[in-house]
């Protein structure tokens, strides 16, 4: 059984962690989970950061995975769940997101597998990290399909390679912010 979470990890990544564990589970969609009470209950701010987190991973989920894999000494390895969610929220903040500190994002990534079922991972996801955030923040991963290979191959097979590519990029991107005012 994994040891209590501890408070030194925001409200915002203990939400988020807890979220992907119930997805990758099948115990949830992540739209459901994300209007959860216990995400509502967040500051405006922590479920914002819940939500980019939740989201983001999903979406880049192949990519960051890719990224961490090529720090392992063992890229096949087999690493318990729990590790690999670490390893993936990290590398997310550490590869997509600008506001946040790479020591925060490593530190907490760390003390959330140390109380989960992947603890014996701890070492090898902070070593993991730390060479995801050396990397350079300039990258262009819209250029990479993220999603599965299977659904890329039938894409390109239906549609061709180049519409293929476009739907890739703009499923990939960040959804634009709208408002919609309504007169009474």
């Amino acid at each position: 059984m994994p040891a209590p979470i501890p408070a030194a990890i925001a409200h915002a990544r203990r939400a988020a962690f807890d979220i992907l564990r119930k997805v990758t589970r099948d115990r949830g969609n992540s739209d459901t989970l994300l209007y959860s009470p216990s995400v509502n209950q967040l500051s405006p701010q922590d479920r914002n950061l819940c939500t980019a987190l939740v989201l983001g991973t999903l979406r880049w989920q192949r990519i960051l995975d890719a990224e961490c894999r090529r720090f392992l000494a063992r890229p096949g390895l087999s690493l318990p769940e729990d590790a690999l969610l670490a390893l993936r929220v990290g590398a997310y903040q550490l590869l997509f997101l600008d506001r946040i500190p790479p020591h925060a994002a490593i530190f907490e990534s760390v003390e959330w597998v140390k109380h989960s079922e992947g603890a014996r991972q701890a070492g090898l996801v902070n070593a993991v990290l730390r060479k995801v955030a050396a990397l350079p923040k300039a990258r262009n991963f819209t250029a990479e399909p993220a999603y599965p290979e299977w659904m890329v191959a039938r894409w390109k097979k239906v549609y061709g390679a180049e519409t293929c590519q476009r739907i890739c990029e703009q499923g990939q991107m960040e959804p634009r912010t709208a408002l919609r005012l309504m007169s009474s």
